[in-house]
């Protein structure tokens, strides 16, 4: 009896996730919330040279970025990259963070889920370290509080 119920409780649930949206559908960032920080880069499209530069600074501070628990996402037009892939969540996340489809910006969001810091142009990874390295997580990821 007990496993009948149990096997219908799973059922169930199973059938409830089949026919709701994923988290990935309405926040792609959800799954960031509680390990990383992500820098979330936004462009009209995904050969804006300013988006491109971004990249360039970025990727020589992989490294650092990685100490940090950083990912950058990156929002050309109507898609996203998230770690190489390539995802049709750009209208999601412009909206969430109410960005215009011309519009260049950056942002910083805590492990928290929470935009911890807003730009609106090309800018060296260190101002990110400095960001970063000042939020109370950081400071106890680093046994400093």
């Amino acid at each position: 009896m007990i496993r009948y119920i149990y096997l219908s409780l799973t059922a169930v649930v199973a059938a409830a996730l089949a026919t709701s949206p994923s988290a990935a559908d309405t926040d792609p960032l959800a799954k960031y919330v509680g390990s990383d920080r992500p820098i979330v880069i936004f462009a009209p499209d995904r050969y804006d040279n300013r988006l491109r530069e971004q990249i360039g600074r970025f990727s020589i501070h992989r490294r650092e970025f990685r100490d940090r628990d950083v990912v950058v996402v990156e929002i050309g037009g109507p898609f996203m990259r998230d770690r190489g892939n390539a995802v049709p969540h750009g209208p999601i996340m412009r909206e969430k963070f109410g960005i215009r489809d011309d519009e260049f910006a950056i942002f910083l969001v805590g492990k928290d889920g929470d935009v911890k810091h807003r730009l609106g142009e090309v800018t060296d990874a260190q101002v990110f370290y400095d960001l970063i390295d000042q939020m109370p997580m950081r400071r106890q990821e680093l046994g400093l509080e």
